[in-house]
């Protein structure tokens, strides 16, 4: 189990994820997932909407 991550300075979350997407060569994730993220919040959406609709733009 990954440990629990404290809360980040505003910037360092984008800054993580533009990396790990990188790493896991999946730019899409990296264009959407800000605009998703409203995007759930607005419609209260669950971490795994959130999560699945991430990762439907990758494939």
């Amino acid at each position: 189990m990954p440990a629990k991550r404290s809360p980040s300075a505003p910037g360092e979350a984008d800054k993580l994820i533009a990396y790990q997407s990188r790493l896991l060569k999946a730019p899409r994730i990296a264009e959407h997932y800000h605009r998703l993220a409203e995007q759930g919040r607005e419609a209260g959406w669950t971490l795994e909407d959130y999560l699945g609709a991430v990762l439907a733009v990758e494939s």
